[in-house]
């Protein structure tokens, strides 16, 4: 399977990067309908350590992200994705037989460093094919299809446990991340000819470090996208508690997710549409007004309200415009961040990703601790960090450091 031309789209190349991609998210929202049973099997004795299950696998992720796309550039795209495939599997096996709430970080800790090589590796093989406006158009789609899953994860896992118990969750995650490498392995070609790859050495990985650091087009959309995923974290861990204890919705908690998940799906594939009329730092900066707007909005109408906790269709309503424009900023900001290092495209993806995750992580887990249940402190936060990715944009602007962008 090739995907050379980038006038015309591979569907099986889109919907295999996709999942591949997917297999993240899939770990993580498809066990959030069981954080209350893991909770009690596992003894587990505050709410915040519960979020440890989520918030760990990032921390793998952001990790694995460092290895994989160096080791991509060197030996070729396809070996890393087995490495990578072979840990998550560890973990989900670690996750399924754990005991008690140390063994099961371990496990997620290992399936977010697992995760990262698929992530990485489609991230370069799309690199590898694709550039500028065809390249943020094909992570439109890829991103379309990726949402799906937030969508469909946790009724995928409510249904689960319909029928067993939550280590079955880590079960399905195990067979369908070795279907996902069958496929990866028969159908998708090597995109990184031998004469291509980078020779690993200290002086490389320095020298390419430092190169990505002082683009000022990458690192600024890198930063900026850290921030931004940092609420989507903040979001996905709090999830559960939000709407299945505070506002007690039960079982129909994959249903509100799945519906703020399916926004974010909308946007992307309209993504795609926009960026033949407005291009990629037109709807960056529309997105970023529109979230830090609507986020002072809300925090202005719990302020005159009174509210501390709002009624839940001004939420719904509230996050629905924010995931929108979370949907529009996704392939977006990555490509700003990844088109200027088609040269070093696996190790950029791993860099850039990697400084994503831990500004996501250390944002997500700050915005989680002050939340303390009061969405005054979320919108706040929300509204800080979305004018904040805004005001870096526009300085780079200002600078004319995207103007090839």
């Amino acid at each position: 399977m090739s995907s050379t031309s980038p006038k015309k789209l591979n569907v099986e190349f889109v919907l295999l990067m996709a999942f591949m991609t997917s297999i993240m998210a899939l770990g993580i929202d498809a066990v959030l309908p069981a954080l209350s049973f893991i909770e009690d099997d596992l003894n587990i004795d505050s709410v915040v350590k519960v979020q440890y299950i989520v918030s760990v696998i990032f921390m793998g992720f952001g990790l694995g992200q460092l290895f994989y796309g160096p080791l991509s550039d060197a030996i070729g795209r396809k070996k890393p994705v087995y490495m990578g495939g072979l840990v998550f599997l560890i973990g989900c096996a670690i996750s399924y037989l754990s005991t008690n709430l140390e063994v099961m970080l371990v496990g997620r800790f290992l399936q977010g460093l697992g995760a990262a090589s698929f992530r990485i590796i489609s991230m370069a093989i799309i690199r590898d094919e694709y550039s500028g406006v065809a390249m943020a158009k094909t992570l439109s789609i890829v991103m379309t299809v990726f949402i799906l899953v937030p969508v469909l994860a946790p009724t995928i896992g409510q249904f689960i446990l319909f029928f067993g118990p939550w280590r079955y969750i880590f079960l399905m995650l195990f067979i369908l991340s070795i279907l996902i490498m069958i496929w990866f392995s028969l159908r998708q070609t090597e995109t990184l000819p031998i004469e291509n790859r980078k020779r690993l050495s200290a002086k490389f990985f320095i020298s390419a470090t430092i190169e990505i650091f002082l683009n000022p087009i990458s690192f600024s959309a890198t930063f900026v996208s850290g921030l931004i995923f940092g609420v989507m974290i903040t979001y996905i861990s709090s999830a559960q508690h939000i709407f299945q204890d505070i506002y007690e919705l039960g079982e129909k908690f994959p249903l509100f997710f799945g519906s703020l998940a399916f926004t974010i799906g909308v946007a992307s594939l309209l993504n795609s549409k926009l960026l033949n009329y407005f291009g990629i730092l037109r709807l960056i900066k529309f997105s970023l007004i529109i979230m830090s707007s609507s986020s002072l909005i809300f925090l202005v109408y719990l302020n005159l309200a009174g509210y501390q906790v709002p009624p839940l269709s001004v939420l719904m309503i509230y996050l629905g415009v924010f995931f929108f424009c979370l949907g529009l900023l996704f392939g977006n900001l990555n490509t700003l961040a990844l088109n200027p290092m088609g040269h070093i495209a696996g190790f950029a993806a791993s860099i850039i990703g990697s400084v994503q995750s831990f500004v996501s992580v250390a944002v997500g887990i700050l915005v989680s601790t002050l939340f303390q249940d009061n969405f005054m402190t979320l919108a706040l936060c929300f509204t800080i960090v979305s004018g904040l990715s805004f005001l870096i944009i526009k300085v780079g602007e200002f600078k004319n450091i995207y103007s090839e962008a």
